[in-house]
């Protein structure tokens, strides 16, 4: 499934205005954590390689890579070596013990 992943994050509430935003991952933290809890990114579902997704946002793959250190740490997703970064169930905090298991 392809879609627009840059829309989906600007309607949760990442922008990129034209002041400095030092803390830009705060921000792309905050929209994808809304697009997991309202369901806009289902379970299981992969998340785009953090190369594509910075090079599409216009912002430095390390601030991609800090937002997505924020939701591993809270669980929001699991990264799976060599596959990606995979959206939790937001209620079933287990669910990142089983899929560790079976990898």
């Amino acid at each position: 499934m392809h879609f627009n992943m840059k829309g989906l994050l600007i309607r949760n509430g990442f922008s990129l205005d034209a002041k400095p935003q030092p803390h830009i991952y705060l921000s792309l933290y905050d929209a994808f954590k809304r697009a997991i809890l309202n369901r806009f990114l289902e379970p299981d579902s992969k998340l785009p390689p953090s190369r594509v997704l910075a090079n599409d946002l216009g912002i430095s793959r390390s601030t991609v890579l800090k937002a997505f250190d924020l939701l591993l740490v809270e669980r929001y997703i699991t990264a799976i070596k060599g596959s990606g970064y995979y959206v939790l169930c937001p209620t079933n905090k287990n669910l990142k013990l089983k899929i560790a298991s079976v990898s």
